[in-house]
């Protein structure tokens, strides 16, 4: 069975007064804010293990799992208890050591890369490996930079590959670690690029650009205009700068050097749109010549990149129809429309300039921009046809007409085309008839496959009749095959009819 767990309070002298600590027992610390579960230290609220000190302290006075800090006339060393012994943190001479930086010398041996050439992803460069290995590789070039780039490292190690390339098409690279640059700054007067080093003492590296910036800056002609006109030869290009390429005599120094030593990646322009759709009203498509139909359509703007819309007008058959909206989405209505031919429906918008945006450099990039405009919806179209064909049978042989052909039981809800269809026969039928507009070849086939396929077309007499349209629509002329049997049907049959 676990023991029962005791608690204590007092100040930190009575508790080290103790010539034995419980080691079932908590010790709440009321003057220094610590928990002792018997002699161990549990937990340190103000200094969370951490203590400042004046001395080094000793092993009979030190606790264990606390760092000390020790500042001795001036220096400052760190410190911990390790059993009976008290271990300088970090190694090196404390003498070495002023106002709480620490220097090289503190580091191990091999931690500190005082050279590129040999660094590894364990060391740490100094500002002035970093500052000789740009020396050495502009040093080795023999005539003036034409671009200079950045490159992901080789697999298998990291950070940034910087290679600089010459007119004569020579290369040197240099590999810098991903967490060597804090931030950089330019002297647009010196030509000094400074570079900040993210190390605790935020090192500085300068480099000296004036030849390189008179270099490249040679192959750029100054213009009497407001811009330069740069002049590589034909196809040539000098970081994000192409021939042909103006530069605005505002442009300062550090951005044209920025664009020398950056590749430029344009902005993106997305064109706007206009899109129309049924706006619960008839669906677009085929109807029956005749038909009426309930337009509702709404047209919706999508501005991107463009400026504000400044209207939505609706067209019909290219003709504007009601008015112009000035606001998305627009919407229009024609209700009862007759369809007797082809119509068509769209929107126009039309909309303002767009915005000019900045490319990755921060420049000014017009190419592309939207200007002012317009753009056109699909179009939305009704189309009238003529049916196909109408089918089925009578329980008598009256006489027969247009409304009786429109009446029949069968009809292809489409336009005439080429292909078979079934009718089924009611038994008690006394006419079968089949009608297919007269500019058609019409029926060519009847096979009866009820009655083990037998082609019965030679049974159907063949005449015309004029059919109308939807609500009364004017009639044209239709062929109709009719077959009469000496009786009535006694039992459902069913047709196969084939139109050529």
């Amino acid at each position: 069975m676990a023991s029962k767990v005791l608690f204590s309070y007092g100040s930190i002298d009575l508790y080290k007064a103790l010539s034995v600590k419980d080691e079932n027992t908590l010790y709440f610390i009321t003057d220094s804010h610590e928990i002792y579960k018997g002699s161990e230290l549990i937990a340190d609220k103000t200094e969370l293990n951490v203590k400042f000190v004046s001395a080094i302290p000793s092993t009979a006075t030190a606790v264990e799992n606390v760092l000390y800090i020790a500042t001795v006339e001036g220096k400052t060393t760190s410190w911990i208890k390790s059993g009976s012994t008290m271990i300088q943190v970090g190694g090196g001479e404390a003498t070495e050591i002023a106002d709480g930086v620490l220097k090289i010398t503190n580091f191990a041996e091999g931690t500190i890369a005082k050279t590129l050439d040999a660094a590894t992803d364990e060391q740490i460069p100094t500002a002035k490996a970093v500052s000789d290995a740009i020396t050495t590789a502009v040093g080795q070039l023999d005539s003036a930079f034409v671009d200079v780039v950045t490159e992901a490292a080789p697999e298998g190690t990291a950070g940034t590959v910087l290679k600089f390339t010459t007119k004569g098409g020579e290369t040197k690279s240099v590999t810098i670690a991903d967490i060597f640059l804090a931030g950089a700054a330019y002297d647009s007067a010196k030509h000094i690029l400074t570079l900040t080093l993210n190390d605790a003492q935020h090192s500085k590296v300068e480099v000296d650009l004036s030849t390189l910036v008179g270099s490249s800056l040679s192959d750029v002609s100054v213009g009497e205009d407001e811009a330069f006109t740069v002049e590589l030869g034909a196809g040539a290009t000098l970081g994000g700068f192409k021939t042909g390429d103006k530069i605005s005599k505002d442009m300062t120094v550090e951005n044209i050097v920025k664009k020398l030593l950056m590749k430029q990646v344009p902005p993106t322009y997305v064109q706007p749109s206009v899109a129309i759709s049924n706006n619960a009203g008839s669906s677009a498509g085929n109807y029956e010549i005749g038909s009426t139909l309930n337009v509702k359509l709404r047209a919706t703007f999508t501005q991107h990149d463009a400026g504000e819309l400044t209207n939505i007008q609706f067209k019909k058959n290219s003709v504007n129809v009601g008015e112009a909206s000035t606001s998305t989405p627009a919407d229009y209505a024609e209700e009862s429309l007759s369809l007797v031919s082809a119509t068509t429906y769209s929107a126009t918008a039309t909309y303002a300039e767009g915005d000019v945006k900045n490319d990755n450099l921060g420049q000014a990039y017009p190419t592309g921009h939207i200007e002012a405009g317009s753009k056109n919806t699909s179009n939305y179209v009704f189309t009238p046809y003529r049916m196909g064909y109408f089918a089925g049978y009578t329980s008598d042989v009256a006489e027969l007409t247009s409304a009786a052909i429109r009446n029949l039981q069968t009809k292809s809800n489409a336009a005439y085309r080429a292909g078979s269809f079934k009718i089924t026969v009611k038994s008690g039928a006394k006419r079968v008839v089949i009608a297919a507009p007269a500019t058609n070849a019409g029926v060519i086939k009847i096979l009866n496959e009820s009655a083990l396929n037998a082609d019965v077309t030679a049974t159907f007499a063949k005449s015309t009749i004029d059919v109308e349209g939807a609500n009364g629509h004017a009639a044209i002329t239709y062929n109709v095959w009719t077959y009469v049997p000496l009786n009535a049907y006694s039992q459902d049959a069913v047709l196969s009819v084939t139109l050529g």
